[in-house]
């Protein structure tokens, strides 16, 4: 005689077990080149997020600044090639825009291999400060131009993603997302030091439709990454802009929420 009581109990802890075997699956270890990176299937776009602030002891600022991001196909030695360009102004609590950034990535079209990176950052009452990266098979050179300083110089490396350095989640926009998915790779670092690699690990926790701004509601992959920078989440979608929505937090505490506007 079946029992059923025992039955369900089994099939339970088996669909438990499943569950619990696909989430502890080990990533999918992803180097620049490897096929499952495919950036020819991404379109161009143009798209803006509004950025609300929360401080560590829990102050909101609701109007923190925008950004600003556009992928293009740009020719770079007679090849197609991807470029993305962020913009984003910091405000303070009085509106007043207190800080600017400028980010252009440059990048194969295909395997997302980096060919050049510039960064710009002017901030209130400071010295400009900008880095100028070219890439090399196995070497990058390096201008810093910081407290009215110019600093160059050509340091060995190995090949990476420039996630750090701006890619961010357009590269996880070319992965074979669904709910469990997981990959790790390897990114060149966005500080002084822009030639040490470090490997980063992002996992597709799951989906849901959320609001687009004024593209309506979508549906998006979440997928999150404890990165060196402080945690991140994306809302990523298979369709251009691809990035609808971004939650970072910072080691600080503070949190940075980014919605389409």
């Amino acid at each position: 005689m079946f029992n059923w009581s025992t039955i369900t109990a089994l099939s339970l802890g088996l669909l438990s077990s499943s569950i619990t075997a696909a989430q502890d699956a080990a990533p999918v270890k992803v180097n620049v080149g490897d096929s499952i990176v495919n950036g020819r299937t991404l379109r161009p776009y143009k798209n803006q997020w509004a950025m609300t602030m929360i401080k560590p002891d829990g102050t909101i600022i609701q109007d923190a600044g925008s950004w600003k991001d556009e992928l293009a196909i740009v020719m770079v030695d007679g090849e197609p090639c991807l470029q993305r360009t962020q913009l984003a102004s910091f405000k303070k609590a009085t509106g007043e825009i207190v800080a600017t950034t400028k980010n252009i990535n440059v990048f194969e079209q295909k395997t997302f291999a980096p060919i050049s990176r510039l960064y710009e950052k002017h901030v209130l009452g400071h010295e400009d400060y900008s880095l100028k990266i070219k890439f090399g098979a196995n070497t990058m050179k390096v201008e810093f131009l910081e407290d009215g300083k110019t600093e160059v110089r050509e340091v060995p490396t190995t090949v990476a993603f420039d996630f750090y350095g701006g890619i961010y989640a357009v590269l996880w926009a070319t992965l074979p997302l669904k709910e469990g998915f997981s990959a790790t790779y390897p990114s060149y670092a966005e500080d002084e030091h822009p030639e040490k690699v470090s490997w980063v690990t992002m996992r597709v926790t799951g989906s849901e439709t959320i609001d687009a701004g004024t593209e309506g509601k979508t549906k998006a992959w979440v997928v999150e990454s404890d990165t060196e920078i402080g945690a991140l989440k994306y809302w990523v979608s298979k369709e251009p802009p691809y990035i609808i929505r971004m939650n970072f937090r910072q080691p600080n505490g503070t949190t940075w929420l980014l919605k389409m506007s």
